[in-house]
């Protein structure tokens, strides 16, 4: 016999966070793991009509709009809501004013009134699973005091357990976002509840695969650098630095990047050696960034003993992708030449990427080595061509003018 699915509501102040927990609920929803009976909508992250947006957009970007969508309360029972836009004015990272106007339908009871309907109607069987704070179960609870007892058991995420806080010591976001509502709900509730501390969810980020392949000047170095803070911050894993020709020869690329990872020190990222030239022609060293691409600073460095794996970059880039299909982010700062050279060596290869962010082309025309004529596909126009010609994965261009309108500057 099929075991009964899980009732599940879920209440949120949906932001970008909440907006993957509920792409996971979506999918246990859609697998018949669990049925999502509502969806509870409050202020937190942002207000809370941009909340009750952003589940919409979820619920659409997962095809699930079948799910009915409540909003709650706009602030705490005490005091007023601050909102930090910590994920966007918008709680999605500001991603909403590209998107396309969607129509969210939205349930005309309030969501307080919702829950306690739906538990009196399912008594004992309905999971709350709180993602903000806890204002709109709080006020369920004041309207029927036997709102707790109606249900199976509580989920909540908030509060901290080692004083670190996410603002600051011994403050967690959801709880004091209203302090009153969680003293109500855990002062009341004779429900099992379980509490998910923030250490939880610091402890299982998801992070985002990344390699990136580069021919690493002083202009990589700088990428390479910021990346090495994102992965710092749990926000990328950099699975591999891939190396070849470009601004310099490929064992300077190889010492560059060893150096960048060195004075950012970071450890643990595999450095694989790659193309020496490109596929066809041959290949003029301009020297714009030194000959050593770092403005001729490493003659001035202490030697070091570079350490790179002994697989080619290009078998490596197969490699890696074969393992985590559709899960890396392949970042190319330099010539395509490794990547044309692994999808020759591999067919599938492009298949098995997420997606491809290059850096290479001009809009405008004007160009970074003459009309028309940009540096990183001016070195392999046939790996060029080679990517964009059977590449179905999805691609992201970055031409050169983007990096001419965000230059960092020296303030003094």
């Amino acid at each position: 016999m099929m075991a009964s699915k899980k009732l599940v509501i879920i209440d949120t102040d949906c932001g970008v966070d909440d907006a993957l927990a509920i792409m996971l609920a979506t999918y246990c929803h859609k697998h018949n793991m669990i049925d999502i009976m509502a969806i509870t909508c409050q202020f937190g992250n942002t207000y809370v009509d941009n909340v009750v947006k952003n589940v919409g957009y979820t619920l659409n970007a997962t095809n699930t709009e079948e799910i009915k969508i409540y909003r709650g309360c706009e602030g705490p029972i005490v005091g007023k809501c601050f909102f930090d836009d910590y994920y966007g004015s918008d709680g999605l990272g500001g991603s909403t004013k590209d998107m396309p106007p969607i129509d969210v339908h939205v349930e005309s009871e309030h969501a307080v009134n919702a829950l306690v309907r739906l538990a009196r109607e399912h008594p004992k069987q309905i999971t709350l699973i709180a993602l903000g704070p806890l204002t709109n179960i709080a006020l369920a609870y004041m309207l029927d005091n036997n709102f707790f007892d109606n249900l199976k058991d509580i989920v909540f995420m908030g509060g901290t357990i080692d004083f670190g806080g996410n603002i600051g010591p011994l403050r967690e976001f959801n709880i004091a976002g209203d302090v009153e509502a969680c003293h109500i709900v855990l002062s009341n509730a004779k429900c099992p509840i379980i509490g998910v501390p923030l250490e939880c969810c610091d402890s299982n980020r998801l992070t985002w695969l990344i390699i990136i392949d580069t021919d690493c000047g002083v202009d990589d170095a700088v990428a390479i650098m910021l990346a090495t803070y994102c992965q710092k911050q749990n926000m990328i894993d950099i699975v591999a630095i891939t190396c070849q020709f470009g601004g310099t020869y490929v064992d300077n690329v190889c010492k560059n990047v060893f150096y960048t990872l060195k004075a950012c020190d970071v450890e643990g990222i595999k450095i694989y050696r790659g193309c020496e030239k490109p596929i066809v022609s041959k290949h003029i060293f301009d020297d714009y960034y030194g000959s050593d691409g770092l403005g001729d600073s490493t003659k001035d460095m202490p030697p070091i003993s570079v350490h790179t794996e002994s697989e080619h970059a290009a078998n490596a880039l197969v490699r890696l992708a074969r393992e985590h299909p559709k899960q890396i982010t392949l970042i190319a700062l330099g010539p395509l030449t490794n990547i044309a050279l692994a999808y020759m060596l591999d067919n599938n290869f492009f298949d098995n990427l997420k997606d491809i962010v290059f850096m290479g082309g001009t809009l405008d025309f004007g160009g970074n080595i003459g009309p028309l004529k940009e540096y990183n596909i001016l070195c392999d126009p046939e790996a060029c061509h080679i990517m964009l010609s059977n590449a179905k994965c999805p691609i992201i261009g970055i031409p050169v003018e983007c990096c001419d309108s965000n230059r960092l500057t020296w303030v003094r």
